[in-house]
C-alpha cells in the first residue's frame, strides 16, 4: 500500500491512502474460500475497495487516541478496479479555519480540537 501524506494543491490537503490489489487474487478468494471465512476476513461486499477501506477503518479505530475520530472514506471517482483511493477525514473543531461547531474535516489535523 502508498501512503501519500500531503497533496499540495490547497484545495485537496489531506492524508490520502491508495491500495493496489490483484483483482485475479480476489476472484480466487472468492471463489474457492468458504463464505464464513470470507466475512471474518471482512471480504462482505461485491467491491474489494470497499471491503479494503472497511478493514482500514477498523485497523484505524483500533490504534487511534481515545476521543479521536477518524474515518476512511473511499473515492471510487479516482479508484479503478485493481486500485483503491482513500482519503482519511478527522472529526474535530478546525480553530484555524475559525469553526465553532464539531464535524467532519479533510486535512489540518495539527491543528484538531476534539471533545
Amino acid at each position: 500500500m502508498f501512503i501519500y501524506i500531503r497533496c499540495e494543491n490547497t484545495q485537496l490537503l489531506g492524508l490520502y491512502l491508495s491500495a493496489g490489489y490483484s483483482t485475479t487474487d480476489v476472484e480466487m478468494l472468492r471463489s474457492e474460500t468458504p463464505r464464513d471465512v470470507l466475512e471474518r476476513a471482512g471480504f462482505l461486499s461485491a467491491n474489494a475497495a470497499t471491503d479494503i477501506a472497511s478493514r482500514l477503518q477498523i485497523a484505524f479505530e483500533r490504534i487511534l487516541p481515545k476521543g479521536l475520530q477518524c474515518r476512511i472514506v473511499l473515492m471510487p471517482e479516482m479508484s479503478e478496479p485493481g486500485s483503491a483511493f482513500m482519503r482519511v477525514e478527522w472529526f474535530g473543531k478546525n480553530e484555524a479555519l475559525n469553526h465553532t461547531k464539531l464535524q467532519w474535516h479533510t486535512g489540518w489535523a495539527e491543528k484538531v480540537w476534539y471533545a
